[in-house]
């Protein structure tokens, strides 16, 4: 069964997605997450769907040409007042849409898929999956649960950030410890001249 766990997400992924979640919230809009990860078995039984299986059509992406089974891509709906799905239809999700942009999430909205959010900055799907029918081997090769595929320089780009960010918490941290220290020895010498 598909997941509906951000936790299943890519760790930039769930990070956006989260932060979606809350602007959706601050401006009054109730989501739930219907899906995140889903297998490749999953994902061609969808494709299935309205095609060589009964039902309506629900997805344009066959196997590892969905970014759901490298747990890139999330559906939200929005819920009403009774807890219920929202069509949709309704123009709200337009709003949904626009604040996932914002983030820098592909919204599914531009191909009739409203509920459906992708984040994978600097990443085609043909780069993962050349072959639609080789699903399981992209996702063996390029993971999922976490374990995920990053250009270099978009690699490059985060792990510098992330030194960036390291180098900024080793600095502040001196002067915290600075501060403390400076403090507990003012203290000592006032307890001493007592």
């Amino acid at each position: 069964m598909a997941s509906t766990s951000l936790e299943d997400l890519t760790p930039d992924t769930r990070q956006m997605a989260e932060r979606l979640i809350v602007m959706a919230e601050d401006s009054g809009l109730v989501v739930r997450v219907a899906s995140t990860l889903r297998s490749c078995t999953e994902q061609d039984a969808l494709y299935a769907q309205g095609r060589t299986a009964p039902g309506n059509k629900v997805t344009k992406a066959p196997g590892c040409r969905s970014w759901h089974v490298y747990g890139r891509a999330l559906d939200l709906f929005i819920v009403d007042d009774d807890g219920d799905d929202v069509p949709i239809s309704d123009p709200r999700y337009d709003v949904l849409g626009e604040m996932g942009e914002k983030l820098g999430f592909v919204w599914g909205g531009v191909f009739d898929d409203p509920i459906h959010f992708e984040y994978h900055p600097g990443i085609r799907i043909e780069e993962l999956c050349p072959e639609p029918g080789e699903c399981e081997m992209a996702v063996a090769r390029f993971g999922a649960h976490g374990n995920y595929y990053m250009p270099e320089d978009v690699a490059q780009d985060t792990a510098e950030q992330a030194a960036d960010i390291r180098f900024g918490d080793v600095i502040l941290s001196a002067f915290v410890g600075a501060v403390v220290f400076q403090t507990v020895a003012m203290a000592v010498r006032s307890m001493r001249n007592r």
